[in-house]
């Protein structure tokens, strides 16, 4: 089973909590970090959608001391 996580700081972190993440990543074989998402319609200036320093920022917020083993994203 894989889910589709958001990338936006904003919205992970409101989503996806820490704990949150621990639990469903007991039953998860794969994590879709949709780094494509990084601007939305409710920001008021552009932003990067993707890149090698937002992605980093991405993958680790979701690996936080190895919540989520990197090989499933």
């Amino acid at each position: 089973m894989s889910v589709a996580v958001p990338a936006k700081k904003g919205d992970r972190e409101l989503s996806f909590p820490k704990e949150t993440i621990r639990e469903m990543d007991t039953c998860l074989d794969d994590w879709n970090l949709m780094t494509y998402d990084m601007m939305n319609r409710r920001d008021s200036k552009t932003a990067h959608h993707a890149g090698s320093a937002v992605i980093k920022d991405v993958v680790d917020y979701y690996h936080m001391d190895g919540v989520v083993d990197k090989k499933k994203m």
